[in-house]
């Protein structure tokens, strides 16, 4: 449910790994760029604007949303080129990222939410668009199972369910900003709790866990300054991934207020944490990352860390022994007329697992050196060989 580019390595895949894409192309791509070994890929270009989420059911069943101006912008990878796709009727003018929200029950299954006062539904059958009865809260993030089973997390630490006829609202037991799940009755959400009232701006993270019959609170490492603590210290999950067996990740931020008096401390690393099936524990990422954190599984049981600020130049492979790896930047994509300003930098706005695979896809916007915007793709893929088995890592905590 939660965008910039497709990734890929460099390496050879053993036979029996699903067949990687060809090399897309559509209207408006831009030459792809070569691989720097273990890191991102650039494969498509558009036309202008940006791409905000992306999702993916499988290699050559990809979908990615996002604008261009106030206009809505869908476009889909059928296993041969990046074209644009129809979009449903009357969806109005978009202006942010929290205006799209896209899901997938099956291969040619699409489901596009419009949160605005209530969350309208929009479902592609693989003919046609349909709009189901919308929720009534805004929502910020969706899973989706099946046409009978979606969920919608929505503002006031509620979710709200999509049982085929109704909708029906659950209170949550955290403020939650996202949800990652491995199946109907294997899924998180992460966000934040207030652990002191008297202290409204004082946060810490925060995880509940959906087991098919109720929403309950997880416990999750807590973070904190040392004393003297600086004003308005928070921290918090933004993001989560849910990967093979009982694992998952949740990231985010540690924050304060500064320049309030006083020397202020250093920028701490982003909050990133492991579920091992019985445990969340932290992880140190050495690294800053400011908002928003994203992250992705990878197929092996590892994830993918990046920030909406500069993604390409700033991620992290996590192995699901929780040693960190940055990725080498990625190579912008050459330009295709005589005279066109240069690519400066590539942001990343969401990013997606594509399920049987090792292949992690990327959306978001190429900047050109004049100021312009271009929605853009970028994949990457793990290495050949599993993540080791989790063990007692030196850089947890």
């Amino acid at each position: 449910m939660l965008l910039l580019l497709a990734l890929c390595s460099s390496c050879r895949l053993p036979a029996s790994d699903p067949p990687r894409p060809p090399t897309p192309g559509g209207p408006a791509a831009a030459t792809p760029s070569t691989a720097a070994s273990g890191g991102w890929r650039y494969v498509h270009v558009g036309d202008g604007g940006r791409l905000w989420d992306v999702v993916a059911t499988a290699p050559d069943d990809i979908w990615a949303v996002g604008a261009k101006g106030d206009a809505a912008v869908l476009v889909h990878y059928d296993g041969r080129a990046w074209r644009p796709a129809e979009l449903p009727p009357d969806l109005g003018a978009v202006e942010r990222q929290e205006d799209l929200l896209l899901g997938a029950s099956g291969r040619g299954e699409l489901w596009l939410f419009r949160p605005g006062l209530g969350t309208r539904v929009h479902h592609w059958d693989g003919t046609r668009w349909d709009e189901l009865r919308a929720y009534p809260g805004e929502a910020s993030d969706a899973q989706v199972f099946a046409p009978d089973d979606i969920w919608l997390l929505a503002a006031g630490r509620r979710a709200g369910h999509w049982d085929g006829t109704r909708w029906r609202t659950f209170a949550l037991p955290v403020s939650g900003a996202a949800l990652a799940a491995r199946g109907p009755d294997d899924m998180w959400v992460v966000g934040h709790r207030r652990p002191d009232p008297a202290r409204e701006e004082f946060t810490q993270p925060a995880a509940a866990h959906w087991d098919g019959r109720a929403w309950r609170p997880v416990a999750t490492p807590a973070y904190r300054f040392p004393d003297p603590a600086p004003p308005e210290e928070s921290a918090f999950f933004e993001t989560a991934a849910a990967g093979p067996g009982r694992q998952a990740w949740a990231a985010g931020q540690h924050t304060f207020n500064g320049g309030e008096g006083g020397p202020d401390p250093a920028v701490p690393p982003p909050v990133v944490t492991h579920w091992n099936g019985s445990a969340w524990t932290a992880v140190t990422v050495p690294t800053q990352m400011v908002c928003c954190v994203l992250l992705a599984p990878d197929g092996t049981g590892g994830a993918l860390l990046a920030s909406t600020a500069r993604g390409v130049d700033n991620t992290w492979r996590l192995t699901a022994a929780g040693t960190p790896t940055r990725l080498p930047k990625a190579r912008l994509p050459a330009s295709t007329e005589p005279g066109e300003s240069p690519w400066a930098v590539g942001d990343i706005m969401g990013m997606t697992h594509v399920p049987g695979t090792r292949l992690v896809i990327a959306v978001g916007a190429l900047h050109r050196a004049d100021g312009s915007t271009w929605g853009a793709v970028a994949e990457f893929r793990a290495p050949e060989q599993p993540s080791p088995v989790p063990t007692a890592a030196g850089n947890r905590r």
